[in-house]
């Protein structure tokens, strides 16, 4: 009878929390592309300048899937991969919110 109280409170220790709801330094990870190592941040930790860009009427209809962070010359640069409909693009941007790149994924 212990061994299974102890297995229940095991299982309550787990959250109930899905990654995109959790802050972003409980699940960073660091990934490695043609942008070289970068964080994967949530969507919610992208600068207010980006996520107006993101609002605006050049990404009308595009949603947000994930987003990065990357250190570079000790600048802040931020990519997020969007979706619509079959068709998905990086845009990477500055932490002022300009676009530095923009490329389409196949």
């Amino acid at each position: 009878m212990f061994g299974a109280v102890v297995a229940v409170n095991a299982q309550d220790t787990t959250s109930t929390q899905s990654p995109a709801t959790q802050p972003s330094s409980s699940y960073n990870t660091q990934q490695g592309d043609e942008w070289g190592e970068k964080e994967v941040i949530a969507i919610g930790d992208l600068p207010a300048a980006i996520s107006t860009q993101l609002q605006g009427t050049s990404y009308s209809g595009w949603t947000a899937n994930k987003a990065w962070r990357k250190e570079k010359e000790g600048k802040t640069f931020y990519a997020v991969e969007l979706k619509k409909g079959n068709e998905t693009k990086k845009v990477k941007f500055d932490a002022q919110g300009n676009v530095v790149k923009e490329k389409d994924k196949k």
